[in-house]
């Protein structure tokens, strides 16, 4: 006998059932009753989540809603079925309104902030800080309410009245950037509001002064006045072809051939390679230089040890900046205590990097030599970059005519 076919079950139909669609980004709530009328409200919860919700916590609560609906149409909708939406609601974490303040303090106990060092950290929460204070009260709202065009003010502000150079307050829009990135993470926002915000809009940042080349003159008192150290450093410069600081530091004796009289190395900047040609004066320098190091008792692969390694170039460009002001030639640093590296970005015209202005705009003031040579020379990376160094008048062509050797060669006398 064959086996008796089970009943087919009646086709599903939403009919008599509560149901939730996306409209807009937007659950709505759908009721259709047993005369085909269709009942519609919307829940005004993001279907993405948002305000503490996850996605599926914000599906939860929109059903939650659809329910309470259906129970409203039915008139079923007892004390006891509302307060079961109010908890479904208040479970979903659609009462929950985390400020920006709490979420600081959540974020503190993250990954994002506790993987960083002790550095890091002290300028997140000084950043994270100052923020909170300038904002006020808004601080203590919902986080959905800061909004981009907040953070842009907040940013020139820094920039205007606290007068943070460029690339403090692009570092802080970074910090930032990290913040909301983690709110978005766990769906407290829908959107980093920093992601937004580019370096066009901070039309009002104050723009980091042009550096200027040194002088004849300059040179001349520097080479008089600095100490026996950054004398030497400030002749490598020089006799290099204006390399940079970090280059300058981290230079080594095996870098030198002195059968070809060529120093060869790679640039830390744009990683190339520099092949430069080693002077008769050069040569001399560097015997001074080592043999001071024998003087010292000091036996080390580079000419600059006490300046060599990661961080330590900022030592020497702060040694050299403070005996420039001490000799007249800026004016002294403002110290913002917290801001890392940014703190000394009132910067002046003159700098240790006026030394690479200076080569450049010397060997460029003479016609024999064209813009390809100087540009190889030097290790410039574009003929845009090497325009932005050459900073010559006509007086300065008529003074300086007589070539890099004759301007070295009057500054050892």
């Amino acid at each position: 006998m064959g086996t008796v076919p089970k009943p087919r079950e009646p086709p599903f139909t939403r009919e008599n059932m509560s149901t939730i669609v996306n409209r807009n980004g937007i659950w709505q709530a759908r009721y259709t009753d047993a005369n085909g009328k269709q009942h519609r409200t919307s829940t005004h919860i993001p279907v993405k989540g948002g305000n503490g919700l996850t996605a599926r916590e914000a599906k939860k609560a929109a059903e939650a809603v659809a329910a309470g609906l259906e129970a409203s149409v039915k008139g079923t909708a007892s004390e006891r079925v509302i307060r079961s939406v109010q908890v479904q609601l208040e479970t979903a974490g659609i009462a929950r309104k985390v400020s920006l303040r709490e979420w600081i303090s959540e974020f503190k106990k993250r990954p994002e902030f506790l993987h960083t060092n002790e550095t890091t950290q002290a300028i997140y929460s000084t950043l994270m800080e100052n923020f909170c204070k300038w904002l006020g009260k808004d601080a203590d709202g919902p986080i959905t309410k800061i909004s981009p065009s907040r953070i842009v003010d907040f940013l020139n502000y820094e920039s205007r009245e606290l007068e943070f150079a460029v690339s403090t307050v692009k570092r802080h829009r970074t910090i930032l950037r990290v913040l909301f990135n983690s709110a978005e993470h766990c769906e407290l926002i829908q959107r980093n509001p920093v992601r937004s915000i580019r370096s066009a809009m901070l039309s009002n940042i104050r723009e980091r002064e042009v550096v200027s080349p040194f002088t004849h003159q300059q040179i001349t008192l520097l080479k008089a006045k600095l100490p026996q150290q950054l004398r030497f450093l400030m002749m490598v410069c020089l006799y290099s072809m204006g390399q940079r600081l970090s280059d300058c530091c981290n230079m080594r004796w095996d870098m030198f051939d002195y059968k070809h009289n060529m120093l060869k190395h790679v640039t830390k900047k744009t990683q190339r390679p520099m092949y430069t040609h080693v002077t008769k004066e050069f040569r001399t320098l560097l015997s001074e230089i080592k043999t001071q190091q024998r003087m010292d008792g000091i036996t080390s692969p580079y000419l600059f040890p006490q300046w060599a390694g990661e961080r330590k170039t900022s030592l020497a460009s702060t040694a050299f900046s403070k005996e420039l002001t001490k000799l007249g030639l800026r004016k002294p640093l403002k110290q913002f205590k917290g801001e890392g590296r940014g703190r000394a970005h009132h910067r002046h015209p003159l700098c240790f990097h006026s030394l690479r202005h200076y080569v450049v705009s010397t060997l460029r003031s003479n016609p024999r030599f064209s813009a390809d040579v100087v540009r190889d020379s030097v290790g410039h990376s574009s003929e845009e970059v090497e325009r932005m160094y050459f900073a010559a008048s006509d007086e300065r062509k008529q003074e300086l005519a007589s070539y890099l050797s004759e301007v070295v060669k009057a500054m050892l006398r």
